[in-house]
């Protein structure tokens, strides 16, 4: 039967039907605004600027702090968080504000640059604007859940008086939602317990709406995604003595996937025929069978001898470390192919990896064991006597190593084992209040990686009452990661590649004026021998040098109760085997107060992401790999989000109806080639810090 497109009259009366929900929605937003603006109107109605600070603030180890606002009040509750390969940082826990990742579930999303995934939350995720990866050591070349894991750095200790737990949930349907843990505990004799958990699953069908009056098959008809969850869980025991320090972690991060391959045909889910009825072209996966699994647990044990010790900050500290740890990966995909399977599809699909008509299957897996011996000297500095736990930073930190890798990989074909040794060193100083340098560097003397370094450097001046300037530069020689060396499929060796090792340069300055909520960012990257996979999934190197320019821009303003967060980035890499968006944004556009006698702080408004048309990379999953395709671009992307938060005390939450254009314009919208991103979706979260 010739099916056409959807006449103007039929499109309107799905989209008027459709849309009922939203703007209901939507009107709901803007009572709330209009309650919280109007009911508790401020005297100075454009705010004052001199006592507020914008933007969030960059810490080691990626994390940010919230931003301060003058009309919330301050955490008391005392808890102070620190990362083991550091102690002597600390870092304090804020939980007085909505910040702008309250309301983004997603991991993908509760970060400054986002990722792109494949429509669904724990999905294969490919990052938006390009950024360096740090390498050290053997890399097996899987990266693309990386951004859903925890590492075993990752885990915070703490300093508290009290035991907390922070926990937070959020759904769209029962079998589609996030949880997340933080749990920290003292035990008697010194002894401190800190868990991280983290779990992230969709296991449902995406339904559609009703069209006209009527309901599509009677009651909706549901389309397949990608389904899958990835959970990650992390735990921490610390042992403190006046002269002893240990930290013993555990992770685990396990992914599973229901992969989809994307979809057959790009036409209207809903379409007339001839005789003008309606009827519906559901969008075929390409897979039906094909599943992903990859776990990665890891055990470690870190422990300081502290040869002498001083919390004045008037002495320097010495200190010895040693640290082994023991990581066991496996990661498998496959699909099975029945007789009415194996068709052209398949082939297509797979192909010059498809090489079996049972199917086709990769398994990897990876034993690592890892010493590091360390000799560290530090001076503290206090920065904040104020509460019952010090806040601390250092005048100075220089710490040298050397640490040894064991591999065992095996690929069906067989086992091989892996030697790496690795000398590396740190050294941070701070000349005055105004200046902060920090280094890094560490050279591969023998093994597989040998020859491979990574130097570091960031300087950090306060320009006093105009802002702040930082500096960052990076340069790495690495070898080519295992997989895109050799592979094996089926029990087949596909590829054994002998690639030279990749040089790659980083280098950024970015200027702070919090004054006017303005920062600026300008980077330059610089590759060669760039390995990329092609549109056949097979890795290629190019001996073309390859550049990325970027300019990224981030202004927030604040007009009394109105405010408008706002990050522009724009980039353009020199050659077409890198995939970038051009230009890339998001905006929040809100109204934030308190009413009810002020006990409650409300958050109201709009998040609106874009980016420009571009020919966004393909996903093969038996692979794990992003690869470059020229079949064609991915459309520009604007996806408009409502939301609605809240927090009284310690509890907050949020409400949110998630890609309102897709329902209102009836178009596809994709991020990554062939995996369009799924209607408008509502959804709530909820968050709450429990103290004992």
């Amino acid at each position: 039967m010739k099916l056409t497109i959807l006449t103007n009259r039929m499109l309107s009366q799905h989209i008027h039907h459709s849309l009922k929900p939203f703007v209901a929605a939507i009107g709901f937003l803007f009572l709330s605004a209009h309650i919280l603006c109007f009911a508790q109107l401020p005297t100075n109605q454009f705010g004052n600027n001199n006592n507020t600070t914008f933007g969030s603030t960059t810490q080691p180890n990626g994390l940010e702090t919230d931003s301060i606002q003058p009309d919330v009040e301050v955490d008391t509750a005392n808890i102070v968080s620190f990362f083991p390969d550091n102690p002597s940082i600390s870092y304090p826990e804020n939980d007085s504000l909505l910040n702008n990742y309250f309301q983004q579930y997603d991991p993908t999303r509760q970060r400054q640059l986002d990722y792109f995934n494949l429509g669904m939350t724990s999905t294969a995720a490919y990052p938006s604007v390009y950024q360096p990866n740090l390498k050290r050591g053997l890399d097996i070349g899987l990266h693309a859940f990386d951004v859903y894991g925890i590492k075993n750095a990752d885990i915070r200790f703490y300093q508290q008086t009290k035991s907390f737990t922070d926990v937070a949930y959020s759904s769209a349907t029962q079998t589609n939602g996030t949880f997340n843990l933080r749990f920290a505990r003292n035990f008697a004799n010194d002894i401190h317990l800190s868990i991280d958990y983290r779990r992230l699953f969709n296991s449902n069908l995406t339904t559609l709406p009703k069209v006209g009056s009527q309901l599509l098959n009677g009651s909706g008809f549901s389309y397949d995604v990608p389904r899958g969850r990835a959970v990650a869980f992390g735990i921490g025991l610390w042992v403190h003595r006046p002269r002893y320090d240990g930290y013993a972690t555990f992770t685990s991060n396990i992914v599973n996937q229901k992969d989809q391959g994307g979809i057959l045909t790009d036409s209207f889910f809903i379409q007339s025929t001839d005789a003008g009825q309606l009827t519906t072209v559901v969008p075929t996966p390409v897979l039906t069978d094909a599943v992903t699994r990859h776990e990665k647990y890891e055990y470690s044990y870190l422990h300081f001898l502290k040869l002498r010790k001083d919390s004045t900050g008037t002495k320097r500290n010495f200190l010895a470390s040693h640290q082994i740890t023991f990581r066991n990966g496996k990661y498998r995909s496959s699909d099975p192919f029945t007789k009415t399977e194996v068709n052209e599809v398949d082939s297509i699909f797979y192909g010059k990896l498809y090489n079996d008509n049972r199917g086709v299957r990769f398994y990897l897996r990876e034993r690592m064991l890892e010493n590091s011996f360390n000799l560290s000297t530090s001076r503290l500095r206090i920065i904040d006597t104020t509460q019952r736990i010090k806040l601390s930073t250092q005048r100075d930190w220089f710490e040298v190593g050397i640490s040894h890798q064991f591999h065992n990989i095996n690929q069906e074909l067989g086992g091989r084992n892996l030697n790496n040794l690795i000398l590396r060193g740190r050294w941070n100083f701070t000349p005055s209040d105004n200046l902060k340098v920090e280094t890094y560097a560490h050279f591969n003397l023998l093994g597989y990686n040998a020859g491979d370094y990574r130097l570091n450097g960031e300087l950090f001046y306060n320009l006093k009452n105009i802002g702040s300037l930082r500096a960052k530069a990076v340069s790495q020689l690495y070898e080519p990661s295992l997989l895109q060396d050799e592979i094996v499929i089926t029990q087949r060796l596909f590829w054994q590649n002998n690639f030279k090792k990749t040089l790659e340069t980083n280098l950024s300055g970015t200027l702070a004026v919090p004054k006017i909520g303005f920062e600026g960012t300008f980077a330059y990257s610089l590759l060669n021998n760039y390995i990329y996979f092609d549109k056949n999934f097979l890795p290629q190197q190019t001996s073309t040098p390859l550049s990325i320019v970027q300019l990224i821009l981030t202004e927030n303003l604040q007009f009394g109760k109105f405010h408008t967060d706002n990050t522009i980035a724009l980039q353009r890499p020199t050659e077409k085997f890198l995939r970038l968006p051009d230009f890339y944004s998001k905006h929040s556009l809100y109204v934030e107060g308190k009413i009810f006698k002020k006990a409650m702080l409300v958050r109201t408004g709009f998040d609106v992401r874009y980016a420009t048309a571009w020919f966004a990379p393909a996903y093969i999953p038996l692979t794990g790999q992003f690869y470059v395709q020229e079949t064609s671009q991915v459309a520009p992307y604007p996806c408009l989000d409502a939301f609605l938060s809240f927090k009284v005390q310690s509890f907050r939450f949020f409400v949110k109806m998630e890609n309102l254009l897709g329902a209102y314009t009836g178009n596809r919208y994709y991020q990554i080639y062939n995996y369009p991103v799924p209607e408008a979706t509502f959804r709530f979260g909820v968050r709450w810090r429990l103290l004992n």
